[in-house]
């Protein structure tokens, strides 16, 4: 009887719950830090699609709330009650009280999710904007994705690549614009650019050829100004053509 009762002890001792571990808020560390490149990793891993309920990052078209998101991390000038959505296809807001209509008008839906980057970032770059950090987000998120999908690389190669990433974040983030020919890590996409820009000029949409390179140029935050005479060394394709 005795060993069934320390049995049942020592079973009911390991049922015990152990306590939830709560995340530390991110906020004061990353506003210590101001450290650009933390900044963009944090926003990417951390914050970005936390307004979402469940786990699409597009919601599924169901209701967009703030309950997984540090709190830490966003702007505190937003009554964030104001822009809790609901509906499927058609967002509605929730609150259509005056005070949240009034509110709404005055600071703008947000790209990033009120994500308050400017409190996490050095002084004295050219990121003055949502749209502006926006775009090194995802610029940095596409360039580690290239680097951790390299082929026959080693763990420290793709590590050299993601620095190779960071540095050009920081020289950007002062106006070091890179040329688009010169980023060896986007070679492969550039080709292709130059591939596209080609048969746009075939058709003599010169404009659209423009466009495009100007899109690139956006997403990778290079200089693409070289676009045509790079188009122009392939295979005699311009010549053919009569550029």
């Amino acid at each position: 009887m005795k060993k069934c009762l320390v049995f049942i002890a020592l079973f009911c001792a390991s049922c015990v719950n152990e306590p939830v571990k709560t995340e530390e808020p991110l906020g004061p560390s990353l506003e210590a830090q101001k450290d650009l490149i933390v900044a963009i990793e944090t926003y990417n891993n951390k914050y970005k699609g936390c307004r979402c309920l469940n786990s699409s990052i597009f919601c599924n078209g169901d209701g967009r709330s703030w309950d997984k998101c540090d709190t830490s991390l966003r702007r505190t000038d937003v009554q964030y009650k104001c822009f809790e959505t609901v509906g499927n296809g058609y967002v509605k807001y929730i609150d259509e009280t005056d005070e949240c209509i009034l509110h709404r008008r005055d600071i703008k839906e947000s790209s990033i999710n009120f994500f308050d980057f400017s409190r996490f970032i050095p002084e004295g770059t050219t990121i003055k904007t949502e749209e502006d950090f926006k775009l090194f987000a995802e610029f940095y998120e596409l360039g580690t994705y290239k680097c951790n999908t390299l082929d026959e690389t080693t763990t420290e190669e793709k590590k050299q690549c993601i620095s190779t990433i960071q540095n050009y974040i920081k020289e950007i983030s002062h106006n070091k614009i890179p040329k688009c020919n010169q980023m060896d890590i986007f070679k492969e996409d550039y080709k292709s650019l130059l591939a596209d820009i080609i048969k746009i000029l075939w058709r003599g949409a010169k404009n659209a050829a423009y466009q495009e390179a100007k899109t690139y140029a956006r997403e990778h935050l290079c200089d693409v100004s070289d676009y045509l005479k790079d188009a122009s060394d392939f295979p005699g394709y311009l010549k053919r053509a009569g550029f």
